[in-house]
């Protein structure tokens, strides 16, 4: 278990990181080509293929494979010697555990530290009290802002209404209900959420603070292409609010040191034209789909259950991919008759039901009986067409696999189930 969750997790690691060094490349040639709100919708693509490969694969992308042996009946039990460490020492600790739990303490340090940042940002507002649909907050640092992740809400200094002049008052507004229109809170939540459980990751700590700046600039750029003639009242209401003490890391409050200069410098520049910023968005929905389902398609289909079958003597295996025992993929072997079977691996430990967890280099070697009669192969394709092909005296196989599971049967003899592994005669 744990190797198949660090294995998942180097994975999407990998994933992200390739699309967040995409997204930091072309994120300043597509905010001039396109605009800041295009330039935004970008980092979808980086959850996008995370969670397309998070789910099952494809299926019937393949053929299927299951083989059949029937044994003769005075072969009822059967004899193996399990758990058999290539090295003694690398089998009493278990590494794959210890770096997982690694991984668990840092995810955990690090939603305590965003979750001790939100604390003291809102203890920062002081006592925040209902006027007119928003919140007033007793400090003037760091507002206004939107706060909350379910039902946000907008938060002014006590001093809204003397601070600014009433063309400002409602630039202000606009730009924190563009981000509540736009969910802007959750999404920060989301990024927390990732930035935790990638902690390890710098990529993931850069792409967050961009992020956030690509934010707050399509955000200015919506309430400027709504009010075109407000660039100087926009601007002096930036320069009149005073900075946060403290990050938010779940909310967006209307000014940050990090990118006031850029949102100065966007208020001086003209927007792009509606037909170029909807080129934009068509653009970025492609290359959503393409990312997805390249990353979708990626991932190996799930494996398929064998025939059942009221014969107690076979041995049946299924692979879930290829076109020869030899192939690398996730599978099954059951036997139901006096085979022999030894597995070797790095480190063994206990699961269900009396079954054995091989991690590491395992090797299982199986010798079926010189008593088995004959060997029928089923070719199954994707389409559900069946071929059947007799062979000789079943062949011994070398089963070598980076994870097995090995099940004792209610009724007699064992499972076998493995990924990354490959399926050879000897």
């Amino acid at each position: 278990m744990a190797i198949d969750a660090l294995r998942e997790l180097l994975a999407l690691t990998l994933v992200s990181s390739l699309i967040i060094s995409l997204v930091l490349l072309v994120r300043r040639p597509a905010r001039h080509a396109f605009g800041a709100s295009v330039t935004y919708r970008i980092w979808l693509l980086v959850p996008i293929p995370l969670v397309a490969m998070l789910l099952p694969g494809a299926p019937g992308a393949s053929s299927e494979f299951v083989t059949y042996v029937q044994m003769d009946p005075v072969y009822s039990l059967v004899q193996r010697s399990l758990s058999v460490p290539l090295d003694a020492s690398a089998s009493s600790i278990n590494w794959y555990a210890w770096l997982l739990g690694a991984w668990g303490l840092g995810a955990a340090i690090c939603l305590a530290y965003f979750l001790g940042q939100q604390r003291a940002y809102v203890r920062g507002l002081g006592k925040l009290s209902e006027n007119h649909g928003t919140l007033r907050a007793e400090s003037a640092a760091g507002c206004p802002a939107l706060l909350g992740v379910l039902r946000p809400r907008v938060v002014l200094p006590e001093d809204f209404e003397s601070r600014y002049t009433a063309q400002e008052q409602g630039l202000v507004l606009a730009h924190e209900n563009v981000h509540l229109a736009r969910r802007d809170t959750l999404w920060n939540a989301l990024v927390v959420l990732l930035r935790c459980v990638f902690w390890f990751n710098p990529l993931v700590h850069v792409a967050a603070s961009a992020m956030r700046a690509d934010q707050e600039l399509a955000c200015d750029a919506t309430v400027i292409d709504r009010h075109p003639t407000s660039r100087r009242a926009y601007a002096d209401a930036m320069l009149k609010t005073e900075l946060a003490d403290t990050a938010l890391p779940v909310g967006c409050h209307w000014r940050s040191s990090h990118t006031f200069k850029e949102r100065l410098e966007m208020l001086k520049t003209r927007l792009p034209s509606p037909a170029r910023r909807a080129l934009g968005s068509g653009l970025f929905a492609i290359a959503s789909v393409v990312v997805g389902f390249a990353a979708w398609a990626a991932e190996p289909a799930p494996a398929t259950a064998p025939p059942s079958t009221a014969h107690p003597m076979q041995i049946q295996m299924v692979m879930g991919q290829g076109d020869s025992l030899a192939h690398m993929g996730r599978g099954m072997l059951r036997f139901g008759a006096d085979v022999q079977i030894q597995t070797f691996a790095n480190v063994v430990s206990s699961g269900p039901n009396g079954a054995q967890i091989l991690e590491g280099d395992v090797r299982i070697e199986v010798t079926p009986p010189t008593g088995a009669r004959h060997l029928v192969r089923v070719t199954k394709t994707p389409q559900g067409e069946t071929h059947e092909e007799e062979l000789a005296q079943p062949p011994a196989l070398t089963l070598k696999a980076q994870k097995v599971t090995v099940t004792p049967a209610a009724e007699g003899g064992v499972t076998i189930e493995f990924e990354n592994g490959a399926i050879e005669r000897r």
